[in-house]
């Protein structure tokens, strides 16, 4: 976690919305707006790790996606050094992505097979700066040392480096147009828990050496206590808690939080302490209506008013935001 994170904000989400039109019944007849991302709203600062959290379909990929303009965002202000990166298009926007790369999950899929390891890294040098290739050559050289490879692994296919050392490869591609903000969706899910802590640690030097600031999505709350500032939980397209991680993990104040918390295991437990049902997540299109918490359904403090009452994100103390008509009762 960065010691030394300026109070100036690099990027700024208001009101991001997603929206996607999902068709049901008898040739697909019925068509219904699914709220990916519902009126997301945070900012992160220069130095920080903001960690984006929730279950499988909470939104927070989607979410990331359009932040990087990598999908298109029904409404909303995403300001990055006070360029809104919504409403840019052609040469302005190909500048602005030099300064935000992404790391995705997988690092088996997200390579080129039939590329090299140094056109891989080389990749958003070729398409994003103007630099002759020798100088795009060298900086790939430096990558490869500051990502813990070796230079004679540049000329190397993907299939030919182990999970680890692909995801390494997928953050010198993301360093390559030295950025200022890099988003990490899943970055270490893929990997096994030694690999893990290695991407990890390299991710936390890299963030050092380099004044990076993340975006870290994740459904791993161990990885986002050790890695981020500060914690977004999602559910359903919407935020629900927002804080400082400290906060979060000492003192949840949504009973949603309180329930991802609880399912991590813990040693010597000898009781399940999970306070939802242990089911899947409600259907996307569950959450269609406006109407009431979308999370009032597993809730176990649910009150009457939650399912008719859909409750505002609130700040109670610390810039600790909940989203809770019964919050003082978690």
């Amino acid at each position: 976690m960065s010691n030394n994170a300026q109070s100036e904000i690099l990027l700024q989400v208001k009101n991001l919305s997603v929206e996607f039109i999902t068709k049901s019944g008898l040739w697909g007849r019925n068509k219904h707006v699914l709220k990916a991302v519902d009126n997301v709203s945070f900012s992160i600062k220069k130095g920080q790790t903001v960690g984006l959290v929730g279950e499988s379909g909470s939104g927070k990929t989607t979410a990331a996606l359009a932040i990087a303009r990598l999908i298109d965002a029904n409404q909303g202000v995403v300001k990055m050094n006070s360029m809104d990166l919504l409403k840019i298009h052609g040469e302005e926007l190909r500048q602005a992505r030099t300064k935000l790369q992404f790391i995705f999950q997988d690092p088996y899929s997200s390579l080129n097979p039939r590329k090299r390891a140094e056109e891989i890294v080389r990749e958003p040098l070729d398409s994003l700066t103007d630099f002759d290739l020798k100088t795009r050559n060298d900086v790939v050289k430096k990558l490869f040392r500051s990502v813990g490879l070796r230079e004679e692994q540049q000329k190397l296919f993907p299939h030919q480096f182990s999970g680890g050392q692909r995801q390494r490869l997928g953050i010198a591609r993301a360093l390559a147009t030295n950025p200022e903000l890099i988003i990490c969706d899943e970055a270490v899910s893929a990997l096994d828990v030694a690999v893990q802590a290695q991407i990890l640690n390299l991710l936390k030097d890299l963030q050092r050496d380099h004044s990076l600031t993340y975006l870290f999505i994740s459904h791993d709350l161990g990885v986002v206590k050790y890695m981020c500032d500060t914690v977004v939980v999602m559910y359903m397209g919407r935020i629900v808690e927002h804080a400082e991680s400290a906060q979060i993990f000492s003192r949840p104040r949504h009973p949603y939080t309180k329930a991802l918390l609880d399912a991590v295991p813990k040693l010597h437990m000898s009781n399940d302490t999970r306070s939802i049902e242990e089911v899947h997540p409600p259907e996307p299109t569950q959450g269609m209506s406006d109407q009431g918490c979308k999370f009032a359904s597993r809730c176990p403090i649910a009150l009457s008013k939650c399912k008719n009452v859909a409750p505002e994100l609130v700040e109670l103390n610390d810039n600790h935001q909940v989203a809770c008509h019964a919050f003082d009762d978690v």
